[in-house]
């Protein structure tokens, strides 16, 4: 008789890093949520031994992911945003980014954060829509987005004495 093979178990890819690269592992699942689950509980210890670590918060919970017209919606807790590391911030941006890019055929990530849009949280990159892995890889010009009036919904120039800078909005639009 002919030996049947074992239906193969359905994997997502979860995306940390492994020193300045992006590194790609498997857990069990077929969906964004699960997919963006594993990426919060973040590397093994096995993996954490071979160099493999997120910038991920520990703490950060997901609200909600849900992929609609090839769109991944990932809803976070404020824990994801905090800290004023920009390359942190960038990293853990694009772990979320990449991890929830593939499952249910998501080719954009919108990323909230506690409902609203997390604008001017990290450095270089206008998260305002969906971005792609390619976007992260090749950001646009902060200034120009600036200059070009797209961000004065979200963006509160602030002036005090000698001091103007721009303050981030987290938006409920």
């Amino acid at each position: 008789t002919a030996a049947v093979a074992a239906p193969a178990a359905d994997t997502v890819k979860v995306w940390f890093l492994k020193g300045e690269q992006m590194a790609t592992v498997t857990r069990p699942g077929s969906t964004a949520q699960e997919a963006v689950a594993a990426l919060l509980a973040g590397p093994t210890a096995a993996e954490t031994r071979a160099g493999i670590e997120t910038y991920v918060p520990a703490g950060t919970s997901p609200r909600s992911v849900t992929v609609e017209n090839g769109v991944a919606t990932v809803d976070l807790s404020l824990k994801f945003v905090l800290g004023r590391d920009g390359s942190s911030l960038l990293a853990r941006l694009s772990e979320v980014v990449h991890t929830a890019t593939g499952p249910e055929g998501a080719t954009k990530v919108r990323l909230l954060v506690e409902g609203g849009t997390p604008i001017g949280m990290f450095p270089g990159a206008f998260v305002a829509g969906p971005i792609t892995v390619k976007y992260l890889e090749t950001p646009s010009d902060v200034l120009a987005l600036i200059r070009s009036g797209t961000l004065k919904d979200y963006i509160l120039l602030v002036r005090g004495g000698t001091t103007t800078f721009l303050a981030p909005v987290l938006s409920k639009g």
